[in-house]
């Protein structure tokens, strides 16, 4: 977890700017103390040791939030709760607020590490400072053990199985592939990507993952071996169909591309590359071919070719590629 560093000394060094002096709780407690606090308490988690760090980037970005959120205000049980309303009615990307489950794993968990380091830390003073002092630590500690939201339970039936959910049939799947136009560049890569998604069942972060040396084979058998969940990595096996289908869309990105370049998909270049309008590769230098297209395009990808072929009411989550198989 890298650091977050905050202004509270004279110092021109902070991620996270504090416009005005609020409240004089600033003079006795110290925010960047209680950061570090919290970033000794990541660095003991068993995220540390994965490649990708979930649990530490989430940490992170939830704290710096409530640092902008909360500004120099003196945290208290009043202001969390004003903070929950805040991420449960903010207009986020997806034009809705976070359901309880973000909130409580990314925001509020992180929250409760930061407010309880705060209230423990030692403060020397006498008189009516001290006074001062036991009456803002009276408040951080009832911030800290603010209940974040029920999580929603809107069903006990599996989600694989729930009415809202889609799975596609067979014969849409069929539809869904046999309407993309292999003979353009982006065509061949969604419908590869698709392929794929529906034989491997991978989660989305998965499928952003495979590369060439993502690929094995077992006598047979060709197996898929990425980095899952919890840093897990379970071979799937595939069919020759998902091989050859890779082997195409590869060899004629490629060779769009020109033997050489550095946009090439080789050894551990992840197989999904970001194209121009057109179906074009992008200009060396627009992108990093290392980090191939996000997880998000890779939904989009999934929800606008599902939506033109099958229509608005089967337009599918990137998840739904996973139910379908």
């Amino acid at each position: 977890m890298s650091m977050i560093v905050i202004q509270d000394q004279p110092t021109n060094t902070g991620i996270v700017q504090f416009e005005s002096d609020e409240g004089k709780w600033l003079s006795y407690f110290d925010r960047a103390a209680a950061v570090r606090a919290v970033e000794s308490h990541v660095a003991a988690l068993p995220s540390k040791d994965s490649e990708f760090q979930h649990t530490a980037k989430n940490y992170k970005a939830g704290l710096k939030y409530w640092l902008r959120w909360a500004g120099d205000r003196m945290p208290s049980a009043d202001l969390v709760k004003q903070y929950i309303a805040h991420l449960r009615n903010k207009k986020w990307a997806r034009g809705e607020g976070l359901v309880a489950k973000s909130i409580n794993s990314k925001y509020l968990a992180v929250l409760k590490h930061y407010l309880k380091a705060l209230a423990g830390q030692y403060i020397k003073a006498t008189g009516e400072v001290r006074e001062f002092v036991e009456d803002c630590r009276f408040h951080i500690r009832a911030a800290s053990e603010v209940k974040g939201p029920k999580e929603e339970t809107t069903s006990h039936v599996p989600a694989l199985w729930r009415a809202d959910k889609i799975r596609l049939e067979q014969d849409q799947v069929r539809r869904l592939l046999g309407s993309l136009d292999r003979e353009s560049l982006d065509g061949l890569r969604d419908y590869t990507l698709l392929v794929v998604a529906f034989n491997t069942g991978y989660r989305v972060a998965e499928l952003r993952r495979i590369t060439l040396n993502s690929i094995s084979q077992a006598g047979s058998v060709y197996l898929l071996s990425v980095v899952g969940k919890r840093n897990n990595i379970d071979p799937v096996p595939v069919g020759a169909i998902v091989v050859t289908a890779i082997q195409k869309w590869v060899d004629t990105y490629n060779e769009a591309v020109g033997a050489g370049d550095p946009r090439q998909i080789v050894g551990d270049v992840p197989l999904w590359q970001p194209l121009r309008r057109g179906g074009h590769p992008l200009a060396v230098g627009d992108f990093n071919p290392c980090a191939g297209v996000s997880t998000q395009a890779i939904g989009d990808v999934i929800g606008k070719r599902s939506a033109a072929a099958l229509g608005e009411k089967l337009r599918m989550a990137a998840h739904d590629t996973r139910r379908t198989f």
